[in-house]
């Protein structure tokens, strides 16, 4: 299972539909925010990996690792941001649970990277 955290519906759209038609065996979810998706997890089953935003409303990226950090469980995290600062790199790279960082739009090159990366997705 992979979980999509953005709050723009475009993007969500464009990745959704890069899953959906070139890995026909890739299950998502899409949450709009942190927030959202730390109450989810709370009580249901973590994914294998998530694709998570840096800017959004409500709990943003960097909110959102910072509480995820103290959950028992961590899956692999991708931050899919449109951030092309080096300093956004640089602080994603101290969390070790976060394995990549694209911008965006992603591809299908950069999906496949990811899910070869982290065989038990797709």
């Amino acid at each position: 299972m992979i979980f999509l955290v953005d709050d723009d519906p475009i993007q969500n759209l464009i990745t959704s539909q890069l899953l959906s038609t070139n890995f026909e065996a890739a299950d998502y979810k899409i949450f709009n925010n942190g927030e959202d998706l730390l109450e989810y997890l709370k009580s249901n089953n973590h994914p294998e990996l998530i694709l998570l935003d840096i800017n959004m409303p409500i709990m943003d990226g960097w909110e959102f690792l910072e509480a995820y950090g103290q959950l028992d469980y961590q899956s692999n995290i991708v931050m899919l941001t449109s951030s092309i600062n080096d300093a956004d790199y640089k602080k994603s790279s101290k969390y070790d649970f976060v394995k990549g960082y694209y911008t965006k739009p992603l591809t299908i090159e950069a999906i496949k990277g990811m899910l070869d990366s982290n065989s038990t997705v797709g």
